[in-house]
C-alpha cells in the first residue's frame, strides 16, 4: 500500500497502525526516499511473507530476512 497523510503534512501513528494492523516498525527503503511501515509483531503472528515489500528493502536487511503482512510505503518526509 502506498499512502499520503490525511492532513497533507505528516502521517499519524494511528494512521500507520490502522494500515498495518497493530504496532508499527519502520524500515527505510533501499533508496532512502521512502519508508516501509509494517506490523512489529508480524512474524510472531505468522503473517504471510511479503516478497514485493522485501524487494524494496533487500539492501538494508539481512540476506535471509524478509518482511511480512501488509506494508505501508510512504515518503520519508511524511514521517515525523
Amino acid at each position: 500500500k502506498a499512502a499520503r497523510p490525511k492532513n497533507g503534512k505528516e502521517v499519524s501513528v494511528e494512521e500507520l497502525q490502522e494500515n498495518v494492523g497493530g504496532d508499527i516498525e519502520m524500515i527505510g527503503c533501499n533508496d532512502q526516499t521512502f519508508v516501509c511501515v509494517l506490523n512489529e509483531e508480524g512474524k510472531i503472528k505468522e503473517l504471510p511473507r511479503n516478497d514485493k515489500a522485501t524487494k524494496l528493502v533487500d539492501k538494508i536487511i539481512s540476506p535471509d530476512d524478509y518482511l511480512v503482512g501488509d506494508v505501508l510505503i510512504t515518503e520519508s518526509k511524511y514521517i515525523k
